[in-house]
């Protein structure tokens, strides 16, 4: 049975030190959007605020200007900035969602009929 992009992601993030369930996160699409809007926001910031806020945990200020509605589990991702910094724990969630998706679409989605190969070759072959 082919793993989804969401069994990826969960997988990627564990490997960054993040914890979140497949459960937890939405279709690629909702994750695309949600960053996308975290990274307009964080494209608008000048350098002058950036050297002030550089080591801050945004997540709360986030959350409350609404960045987090269309995945509101991604809050748990950025809050306490894992990564060390706001900048590196968006770079290391992208990344890893990217990866899970590029994987989800590597993933064989098995024969025709829904066959897969170890039917047709025996779970213990090989």
């Amino acid at each position: 049975m082919a793993r989804t992009f969401q069994e990826f992601a969960a997988e990627n993030l564990a490997g960054f030190g993040f914890s979140i369930t497949a459960a937890d996160i939405p279709e690629y699409q909702t994750t695309v959007d949600c960053m996308n809007k975290i990274t307009e926001w964080t494209n608008s910031v000048d350098d002058r605020t950036w050297g002030i806020i550089r080591t801050a945990d945004l997540s709360d200020g986030l959350w409350y200007e609404g960045y987090f509605e269309s995945w509101p589990q991604a809050y748990q991702l950025f809050n306490g900035n894992p990564s060390g910094t706001y900048v590196d724990t968006k770079k290391n969630i992208i990344t890893c969602l990217e990866h899970a998706k590029q994987q989800a679409d590597d993933e064989p989605a098995g024969l025709a009929g829904g066959t897969g190969i170890n039917e047709m070759v025996g779970e213990g072959s090989q």
